[in-house]
């Protein structure tokens, strides 16, 4: 009897041995999975994105505040913005030009936006980078930053325009 027809009989010499299982009832050869090495990676979010779009959110929050506190100034007196230069110095200088703190509280808001976006905007790249961590995060907050920074770059502009 010849080792293909009896499988017990193994000849660790025999270079071209069939591999046969079906007759042992074993399947073919799958790795083992189930070690503690071979758990998947579980990612965690970048801090850093996380950073960046809360980062984001008090942007638009700040923009937001400083859009409600301009047309509130420019509602609480229609008359202000036809005011000349020198009616505006003198109602500030008698006490007055409430309208004029306002529109600064909330130009000085407008500029603190943009600067936080920027530091967003910087923070979402770093996290967009990042190895090993989840960057949906550091993505939407990369997106908001940067239509933070433009926006408020636009209704700068077009104020320019305007005036």
């Amino acid at each position: 009897m010849t080792n293909e027809q009896n499988p017990n009989n193994y000849d660790p010499n025999e270079q071209n041995r069939p591999q046969n299982y079906s007759n042992t009832g074993y399947t073919n050869f799958s790795p083992v999975t189930d070690y503690p090495g071979n758990a998947p990676v579980k990612m965690k979010h970048s801090g850093l994105g996380i950073a960046s779009f809360v980062l984001a959110l008090v942007a638009v929050l700040t923009i937001v505040i400083g859009i409600i506190m301009s047309v509130a100034a420019v509602a609480s007196s229609p008359d202000f913005m036809n005011a000349t230069e020198d009616e505006i110095a003198t109602d500030i200088l008698e006490g007055g030009g409430g309208e004029f703190a306002t529109l600064m509280g909330a130009g000085l808001l407008m500029l603190l936006s943009i600067g936080i976006s920027i530091v967003g905007l910087i923070l979402g790249i770093i996290a967009v980078v990042l190895k090993n961590r989840k960057k949906v995060f550091g993505i939407i907050g990369l997106i908001l930053n940067a239509l933070m920074v433009l926006g408020v770059v636009m209704l700068f502009a077009i104020g320019l325009v305007a005036s």
